[in-house]
C-alpha cells in the first residue's frame, strides 16, 4: 500500500525478491529508488517518477535497458551487474550526468548508442562487457573522443593528454578513411573506363563483321 505515503522520498528494497516494478505510481514525489539485487527482469512503470534522480537497478536480471524516457529528473542512473545487451532512451533524460553499466553483455557501441547523445554524461562504466574487452585503449579512446564531457570513465579520471590524444587519433582515422574513399573512387572510375573501352571494342567488332557480312 504505497499509496499511503505519497510523499515518500527515499525507497530503498534492495536484497529482496522483487520480480517485477510495481505500484510506484503514487510516489510521485519519490528522489531515490533502489532496487538493487532483486529479480527484475524488464524496466516497466517508472513514467509517473518525475521527480527521481537516483535510480539502482544493479545486480538484477534485465538484458534491456529502457522506458526511462519519462524520467526527466534522473542525475544518476545504475544497472551494474545485469545481462544488459541494448540501452535506449537515456538520451531523453536532460539531467543525466552518470551511467554505471559495467559486467553486462554489451557487444558493441550501437548498442548503447544513446549514450552519445547525453548531453552532460561527466561518469560512465561500461567494464566488464565485451566491448571494453577487445582492445582496451581502443575502446577508451573512442569512448573519450565520442563524448566530450566525460570527467571519469571506469572510475578512472579522464585526463587531458588522453582527450588530446584521442582527437589526434580521430583526425588520424578521419585521414585513413577519406585515403580509403579516394582510393575506392580511383578503383570505381578505372573499372568504369574500362567497361567503356571493351564496349567500345565489341562495338567496333560488331560493326566490322557487319560489313564482312554486306
Amino acid at each position: 500500500d504505497l499509496g499511503s505515503v505519497p510523499t515518500l522520498r527515499v525507497l530503498m528494497l534492495g536484497k529482496n525478491r522483487i520480480r517485477a516494478i510495481r505500484h510506484l505510481d503514487k510516489l510521485t514525489k519519490l528522489d531515490v529508488l533502489d532496487l538493487h539485487s532483486n529479480c527484475i527482469s524488464k524496466v516497466e512503470h517508472l513514467g509517473c517518477l518525475t521527480e527521481l534522480r537516483v535510480l539502482n537497478l544493479a545486480g538484477n536480471h534485465i538484458h534491456v535497458l529502457e522506458d526511462v524516457g519519462a524520467l526527466q529528473s534522473l542525475t544518476e542512473l545504475n544497472a551494474r551487474r545485469n545481462q544488459i545487451e541494448n540501452v535506449y532512451e537515456l538520451h531523453f533524460l536532460p539531467a543525466l550526468q552518470r551511467v554505471f553499466l559495467s559486467n553486462n553483455r554489451v557487444q558493441n557501441f550501437s548498442a548503447v548508442s544513446c549514450l552519445f547523445k547525453v548531453k552532460f554524461l561527466m561518469e560512465l562504466s561500461l567494464d566488464g562487457n565485451p566491448v571494453a574487452l577487445n582492445d582496451a585503449a581502443a575502446y577508451r579512446r573512442h569512448l573519450i573522443d565520442s563524448i566530450r564531457t566525460l570527467r571519469h570513465l571506469d572510475l578512472k579520471r579522464v585526463t587531458d593528454q588522453e582527450r588530446r590524444a584521442a582527437v589526434m587519433e580521430h583526425r588520424r582515422e578521419e585521414e585513413r578513411r577519406r585515403a580509403v574513399e579516394k582510393s575506392e573512387q580511383v578503383q570505381v572510375e578505372r573499372k568504369k573506363v574500362q567497361a567503356e573501352r571493351n564496349e567500345a571494342i565489341l562495338a567496333a567488332e560488331r560493326q566490322w563483321m557487319e560489313l564482312q557480312q554486306a
